[in-house]
């Protein structure tokens, strides 16, 4: 994974070199993560036209009839202003240079996930969380009440300074261009902060941190596996980010050059700009990882699992004549009784015999069971893991995760967060993609920060 995380490193600042490079101006699509752009597409950049060049003036005549006489001065062309249009040549090797980077970042990733496994069939199914039949209420609320405090309390941030900024402008409504870089800071902590108490208390309280892998005793084991799946993950996502940033500018897109917080860091101050630092590296990858994959995936992978099929009761079986029994013994052998001269008793000496009850007169004689072959939920049921119910619940979390992010990141946040859900259900420990996370926003953060 040396070599993997060596050629990572070399090809992030071979694209950061070249978007260096390039002249990026107003109206350019560069490509960018959900954070910072891995790789700038340069724009064809035009420069304001030269001032003309004056034609020269005829010399003027001391006397009108000599002016009338004098033949027109020759005027000399003026030459068209030059212009500092890039070349397409140019324009179309940069955009055939990000493709083929995007490309060899795929195609590095796909070996370390080929050896990881990843393409193996069923590979998905790890250890089951919540077994079918468990109570799916306690994580429902905590799902609820999570994300109601997270957005929430943005929602009051909101509102406490729109209603600031009305008092202060006469009644001028706030947007997002009044808000600083403190502002932004804030925003991106204190809600988080204060829901992922409320989400870690309710799960303490419901007994839910084992079942959705987030005992701290996992997290040294948990290290690798997260290490080495965010760096397969940064190869795909970096490299897909590439390719959708070529395709922005080939259906000529406008989207910003860089995420709303990170584009907060350029104007903040020391504090701001690490508050927001830790919000993005550590805050974010706590308590999205814990809302969406900890409850929600958890919860959707619940909910898609089969239960397993009841064992029917085991009802008794109806007596039956025992014709059956005496056909398959065989006979006895009759009594031989040897001829005795015995007097016959008159009828006088012979007692009656009592009448027997009636259970022994009207209930046949009990025939063994038939042989029965053995039944399906003979054992004890074992319960129905499907790949397809884990992919479901992951497909769905990662379209929710998408859609919370800016448009035009949403494709490659989708992108991955399919790799930080199929890791949370491969390994079933929530430290993995809180890893992956945490890796994939403290390098578009670097980088961004270098660029600026």
């Amino acid at each position: 994974m040396s070599i993997l995380r060596l050629l990572l490193v070399l090809a992030t600042l071979t694209l950061t070199a070249s978007a260096a490079v390039a002249a990026p101006v107003a109206g350019a699509n560069p490509a960018g993560a959900a954070g910072a752009a891995p790789i700038a597409i340069a724009a064809r950049a035009t420069a304001a036209p030269a001032a003309p060049v004056a034609a020269p003036v005829a010399p003027r005549a001391a006397d009108p009839a000599v002016a009338q006489a004098a033949p027109p001065a020759p005027t000399i062309p003026t030459p068209a202003p030059p212009t500092a249009t890039q070349p397409a040549g140019d324009d179309v090797a940069s955009l055939i240079f990000t493709v083929a980077a995007g490309l060899v970042l795929v195609a590095l990733a796909l070996p370390g996930a080929w050896l990881a496994g990843v393409f193996r069939r069923d590979s998905i199914r790890g250890p089951l969380r919540l077994p079918p039949g468990s109570p799916v209420l306690p994580i429902l609320l905590t799902l609820i009440i999570g994300g109601g405090c997270w957005l929430g309390g943005q929602m009051a941030f909101f509102m406490v300074r729109g209603l600031q900024h009305a008092r202060a402008h006469g009644g001028e409504q706030m947007t997002m261009e009044h808000l600083g870089a403190g502002d932004m800071a804030l925003v991106a902590t204190l809600p988080s902060l204060l829901a992922l108490f409320v989400v870690l208390g309710l799960d303490a309280r419901f007994g839910l941190r084992r079942a959705i892998g987030l005992r701290v005793a996992a997290l040294p084991r948990s290290l690798l596996a997260g290490f080495i799946a965010g760096v397969i993950a940064l190869l795909l996502t970096y490299g897909a980010s590439s390719l959708l940033g070529v395709f922005y500018k080939l259906i000529e897109y406008e989207h910003p050059s860089e995420h709303e917080l990170l584009g907060a860091m350029k104007q903040a101050s020391t504090w701001a700009k690490a508050l927001l630092v830790f919000g993005a590296c550590v805050m974010a990858p706590l308590f999205e990882e814990v809302l969406f994959r900890g409850h929600m995936q958890t919860l959707l992978t619940r909910l898609f699992t089969p239960r397993p099929p009841m064992p029917a009761p085991v009802m008794p079986l109806p007596m039956t004549d025992s014709s059956h029994v005496a056909a398959m013994a065989p006979p006895p052998p009759p009594l031989s009784v040897p001829a005795m001269a015995t007097p016959s008793p008159s009828a006088a000496d012979v007692m009656p015999m009592p009448p027997l009850p009636p259970a022994f007169v009207t209930a046949p004689w009990p025939a063994p069971p038939p042989e029965l072959s053995p039944l399906p939920y003979a054992s004890p049921p074992e319960i129905v893991d499907r790949a397809i119910a884990r992919w479901l619940a992951v497909i769905i979390t990662s379209v929710v995760f998408a859609i919370i992010h800016p448009l035009w990141t949403a494709p490659m946040i989708f992108l991955l967060s399919l790799c930080l859900g199929y890791a949370y259900e491969r390994t079933g420990s929530l430290w993995v993609p809180i890893i992956m996370h945490a890796m994939f926003n403290t390098s578009s953060t670097v980088m961004f920060l270098l660029l600026i």
